[in-house]
């Protein structure tokens, strides 16, 4: 396997203690030293050098015990990608003049009574209702409420009133609110942050998956396969959550949701390889049982994830915002649902950059009938996001 690196940046990292700011170091023997600092005596006072363990880090997503065993498992995360991907499918079909089932998209969401169309899905133990963000389990219920009442193959939907949305050249149509809410968005995207980003950064990232109290000594059990630690195998349940393949970003093909969007907005702002390589320094550590690399790449790897959902808020609100696309109901109405979908996902991390307050402001700004909304409010509301999340310079090419 190739090594992408075997030192973590960290170990560059250097702490000096001093006491007294002297006439400066130049012992030029010193390698490390702080050149206003000597002791008492006149020798230079050099540095205390903390490091990490050396850790091989691979190059993709692969990870074995000494007999050559993997160690990754992550198959519950997937089914729950499948799942949501496999509803959007459903949710799209409004589009068409389907008429949704409310039951079954309950059904889909805590994998009941086989509403899937695949049988491995409906098999599964796993389901996303009891992953969703607990106070927000009611919410998505509800969204599958409006749109079941508003999905029908009659009506035109307008300004006031629910229907399928056209746009002017014919090519798209959107299932919309009397407000011009898309709710496949706010359900698909919703639960993008309710569940796939919520898990990555309140739980698997957290003390009580990878903490102290986890076991990371013996395999969960090899007898049957599961060669993994408890603790490795929480770090790759938030990895399945990111829906990238083993070898991303060499490798983009089939991305879905979170890993999708970070695709979108690499060319700017460069997420791929800072995610993947934060995951990879991440579960190496916790194989090497170094505690503090581990934290650290934890640490690292939330803003890094919440940058996905801030950005691609940024995107379609200029999306919305551009001049073809303001004026036609159903790509303006589509774009803002989706935004609306992103900026209200970041409340899903506990240290998001920023506060609930201010996310009810961008929804005070834009209003609650996206008919009626103004190119100046929509800017106004990306300029309040891109300010927040010190993205000022790059929030006309997000």
């Amino acid at each position: 396997m190739k090594l992408r690196s075997t030192v973590l940046l960290a170990c560059l990292a250097l702490t000096m203690f001093v006491s007294c700011k002297k006439e400066g170091c130049t012992d030029e023997k010193a390698t490390n030293y702080d050149e206003k600092a000597k002791d008492d005596d006149g020798t230079c006072m050099y540095d205390t050098i903390h490091h990490h363990s050396m850790l091989n880090i691979p190059e993709t997503y692969e990870f074995k015990d000494e007999n050559n065993n993997s160690t990754v498992s992550y198959s519950g995360q997937t089914d729950r990608l499948n799942m949501l991907a496999e509803m959007k499918v459903y949710l799209s079909s409004a589009d068409d003049g389907a008429v949704l089932d409310k039951q079954r998209l309950l059904d889909m969401f805590s994998n009941s009574n086989n509403a899937f169309v695949s049988s491995d899905l409906n098999s599964s133990t796993k389901q996303l209702e009891n992953k969703c963000f607990v106070l927000d389990v009611d919410l998505f219920k509800s969204y599958f409420d409006s749109i079941s009442i508003i999905s029908n193959s009659d009506v035109n939907g307008s300004n006031g009133v629910a229907g399928i949305v056209n746009s002017t050249t014919g090519t798209k149509k959107y299932l919309c609110s009397a407000n011009g809410v898309e709710y496949t968005q706010l359900i698909e995207k919703g639960l993008m942050g309710a569940v796939l980003y919520y898990q990555m950064v309140e739980v698997y990232t957290r003390e009580g998956k990878i903490g102290d109290n986890v076991d990371n000594s013996t395999a969960v059990d090899a007898a049957n396969g599961k060669y993994y630690t408890t603790m490795e195998h929480h770090w790759d349940e938030a990895f399945g959550y990111f829906g990238v393949s083993t070898n991303f970003p060499t490798n983009t093909d089939g991305v879905v949701f979170v890993g999708k969007y970070a695709d979108k907005r690499d060319g700017v702002l460069g997420l791929n390889e800072t995610i993947m390589d934060l995951f990879l320094k991440g579960r190496a550590a916790i194989s090497a049982k170094d505690d503090e690399a581990k934290n650290e790449a934890a640490s690292a790897i939330r803003p890094e994830l919440e940058k996905v959902f801030a950005s691609t808020a940024i995107h379609y609100l200029n999306a919305a915002m551009e001049t073809e696309t303001f004026g036609d109901d159903a790509l303006r109405n589509h774009s803002l649902s989706e935004a609306v979908a992103f900026y209200r996902s970041l409340k899903y991390y506990a240290d998001a950059k920023i506060m609930s307050s201010q996310i009810t402001q961008v929804d005070e700004i834009i209003g609650d009938n996206f008919y009626t909304v103004s190119q100046a409010s929509l800017e106004q509301a990306r300029d309040l996001l891109s300010t927040i999340y010190n993205l000022d310079a790059v929030k006309e090419v997000l």
